[in-house]
């Protein structure tokens, strides 16, 4: 629905290694990938800094889970976190894939494909 995940937990398989799970406890930004402002319309959710694990490479494409809910609400799409930083991670919204931002064409949203 796009609300402001408050607290998210994800679950990932960085470069191929056994499942991770990173949690983070603050509320997630609404934002441009790459981008540091808020943007309520941004297709992109913005983990500033995983509380406990963290995401690498190979973790992109996984999922982040409200933590109220139990609910996909993103897609990891990339960012600089890495084991020794406390960089961000940016994810794709759920809810702004789910329609495509308004798109009309089938093909261009995930509704139609799950």
């Amino acid at each position: 629905n796009g609300a402001i995940p408050q607290a998210v937990t994800g679950i990932h398989h960085p470069a191929g290694d056994p499942k991770k799970i990173s949690m983070e406890n603050d509320p997630l930004t609404s934002t441009v990938y790459l981008q540091n402002n808020t943007n309520p319309n941004a297709g992109q959710w913005r983990v500033a800094d995983w509380d406990s694990g963290t995401t690498e490479g190979g973790s992109s494409g996984s999922p982040i889970f409200d933590n109220t809910t139990k609910r996909i609400v993103g897609m990891l799409s990339g960012g600089f976190a890495a084991c020794g930083n406390n960089s961000a991670d940016w994810y794709g919204k759920f809810s702004f894939a789910w329609n495509n931002n308004g798109a009309t064409n089938a093909n261009l949203r995930l509704r139609d494909w799950l």
